[in-house]
């Protein structure tokens, strides 16, 4: 689709609609149909839901359709735009109405900044008009062109599950239709149709991913909170889950933020060009996973970006256990904390989820954050070097008073075996 090519306009970026693609998948539902659904005339007017912000990929009239599944009280994303035409346009207008969902009041246009393209963005150029359960919205031209054009804008779903709901986009060349002007004033549409979506509110599953800590000295051994590093000391940050999707996953998405630490990307052979993510598919541990990529891409990590997602896909899977393990080092003194984010629109539409063919998305229980404290010396009463080495041990930990009274017990027990075998030896002879 031009609009999601134009919009995907890097790497990174497109890395991003990548793992979006992946964790939005088909859901089997009940055929609906418009009752207003028509033939096209000489243009197609579309309306979409925004990627990344639903749970399910879902589809309009004038086809049959399956419902858009949004989480109860979630925000989504729905686009409108036109998909094909065959006249240059001066001024363009999209009407939108809507049941059982609260707009957000922000719509806008898309592609403000495309090079000799329409200036949707000087108020000037501008309108909207909003009220209950409708939206237009339109942009003038100050010359015409045939530059693709699309707004788009947040809607709400209600706070308890509901089904149904719906959203069109009207056709036609009446003041309230959605139609384009062309250079001789002329309205161009299609012929008295409406696009329709539905969008079903659910309560959405749920699972486990979280973060564990290896090569740091943590307040708990099970659900760290807090682990300490000596600085220079490199540690393993792990990505794990306990409690998988119970219908199974194969897509796993992840994204940890680390800002303050030094991450140490597993390296990739620059030889095999950009595919496959050797460095991605290291760090991703899960064993049915078997496409893994990572973002910021890797001619482009540094390792200081402060945030690194990966994607992977894999046959069917109920794994439990590690999926995702890190190097980072601490390079200075400080407390920092390393979150693992879960999706939610729009406030993380990149973050950690699962998904699963004919379920889709499945969220995660609560977002997870470890913070680690660079030492410039001991580490719970311990001096240790980079690898968490005991240099000298002090009395005063209750932890290092322990290891230090059980390495004297071993020691004091196997000097004893080593004595009375000897003594035996002797009387032996």
């Amino acid at each position: 689709m031009e609009l999601a090519r134009r919009k995907l306009r890097s790497w990174p970026a497109l890395l991003v609609g990548i793992f979006a693609l992946a964790a939005l998948v088909i859901v089997p539902q009940p055929e609906r149909t418009s009752a207003h659904a028509g033939d096209h005339v000489n243009m197609v007017f579309e309306l979409e839901v925004g990627l990344g912000t639903i749970l399910n990929v879902c589809t309009t009239t004038p086809s049959p359709v399956n419902a858009c599944s949004v989480p109860v009280g979630g925000t989504f994303q729905v686009e409108f735009f036109m998909q094909k035409w065959d006249v240059n346009w001066e001024y363009v207008q999209f009407s939108i109405d809507y049941a059982g969902v609260t707009s957000e009041d922000n719509v806008q246009f898309l592609f403000p900044d495309e090079a000799g393209g329409p200036d949707c963005t000087d108020p000037a150029n501008v309108g909207i008009q909003t009220q209950p359960g409708s939206l237009i919205i339109s942009c003038t031209q100050s010359a015409a062109s045939d530059f693709i054009v699309g707004a788009a804008g947040d809607f709400t779903c209600t706070e308890t599950p509901s089904s149904d709901n719906e959203i069109k986009l009207f056709l036609g060349t009446a003041d309230g239709d959605s139609y384009l002007v062309d250079e001789f004033g002329e309205r161009h549409s299609s012929a008295d149709e409406v696009r329709s979506m539905f969008i079903d509110c659910v309560e959405p599953e749920r699972a486990d991913m979280h973060l564990e800590i290896e090569g740091a000295l943590c307040d708990l051994p099970d659900e760290p909170t807090t682990c300490d590093v000596p600085l220079g000391g490199t540690f393993t940050v792990v990505v794990a889950t306990d409690d998988p999707p119970s219908n199974g996953y194969d897509f796993v998405r992840t994204e940890i933020l680390y800002a303050g630490l030094q991450y140490n990307p597993a390296p990739d052979d620059p030889s095999n060009g950009p595919f496959p993510d050797e460095g991605a598919e290291t760090e991703m541990v899960w064993p049915d996973g078997f496409g893994a990529l990572r973002e910021p891409p890797p001619w482009e990590l540094t390792g200081n970006e402060g945030f690194i997602r990966h994607g992977d896909s894999g046959s069917t899977s109920n794994y439990a256990g590690n999926l995702l393990e890190l190097s980072m080092t601490c390079q200075q003194a400080g407390t920092y904390p390393i979150t693992l984010t879960a999706y939610s629109y729009p406030e993380r539409p990149n973050g950690s989820l699962f998904s699963l063919i004919n379920a889709g998305v499945v969220l995660l229980n609560s977002a997870d954050t470890i913070s680690i404290t660079c030492v410039d010396g001991a580490v719970g009463g311990v001096s240790l070097d980079g690898n968490l080495r005991g240099l000298v041990a002090d009395g005063n930990n209750p932890g290092a008073s322990l290891r230090l009274t059980s390495t004297i017990v071993v020691t004091f027990v196997t000097f004893a075996l080593v004595a009375a075998w000897y003594t035996r030896r002797r009387l032996l002879r």
